[in-house]
């Protein structure tokens, strides 16, 4: 396989610090297919039940990983979990979901707010989205739940979060990538609502989207320098890739 056929993933690092704080990250680092398809080169995951409200960047530059030496540009954003789940909003459809969506029904749907939602577009070169106060959108680029997902936001009047009624903003869901996951650029579907709404819900992670400069070819540059981290740190990482045709 070539190196434009592979994405690459360095996941569930773990960085033990001298003062006994433990921030837990996964790395999704991506070989740049096109625009559309991988629109970042690497992601990093913080979960906040684990680590809290911390500095991702912080904590890698003090563990000798400085991301500006590799980043053209960055943003920081978060996910939130809903007061609603999947099958609160699917509730009335008949569910044919593939082996490995079989527990989404009980899992809380994702939310992002529209600023970071706009900051992952603007990372990407795209036109921001314009969202009223009562109004969402929905996102959802994944063949497994698309059916469904597109089914629930044509039907739906509005729906209640966090105690705000919102109606869907547009006619359609939306396709976008905003953030990388283990299994390439599938959202399952992800709430996209005003700013106001996020601060009443569970933050779930923070992410940091990098894009590389021109020059530098990943993954193997960052994976030495995590390699590279000194014997006060403890550093556990899986590196494999995948085709993605």
């Amino acid at each position: 396989m070539s190196k434009k056929e592979n994405y690459y993933f360095l996941s569930s690092v773990i960085l033990i610090l001298d003062v006994g704080f433990k921030l837990y990250l996964q790395i999704i680092e991506l070989n740049r297919l096109s625009s559309e398809q991988v629109p970042y080169d690497l992601n990093i995951y913080s979960w906040i039940d684990i680590n809290g409200e911390s500095d991702i960047l912080e904590h890698l530059y003090n563990n000798n990983l400085d991301l500006e030496k590799y980043a053209e540009a960055m943003e920081e954003i978060s996910i939130y979990n809903a007061d609603l789940t999947y099958g609160d909003i699917l509730a009335n459809q008949e569910l044919e979901l593939w082996r490995t969506d079989t527990d989404l029904p009980s899992k809380p749907i994702q939310v992002v707010s529209i600023s970071d939602f706009n900051k992952a577009m603007a990372l990407q070169g795209k036109e921001p989205y314009t969202l009223g106060e009562d109004e969402f959108y929905l996102n959802c680029n994944y063949n497994g739940t698309i059916m469904y997902m597109e089914q629930f936001y044509n039907n739906a009047n509005s729906i209640t979060i966090a105690g705000n009624t919102l109606k869907p903003a547009n006619d359609s869901t939306l396709s976008e990538t905003f953030f990388m996951t283990s299994i390439g650029n599938n959202d399952r579907g992800s709430l996209v609502v005003p700013d106001k709404v996020v601060s009443a819900l569970q933050k779930y992670w923070n992410i940091v989207l990098v894009q590389y400069k021109p020059t530098i070819n990943p993954p193997w540059q960052l994976a030495s320098s995590l390699a590279g981290n000194d014997a006060a740190h403890t550093l556990q990482t899986t590196l494999w890739s995948s085709a993605m045709r």
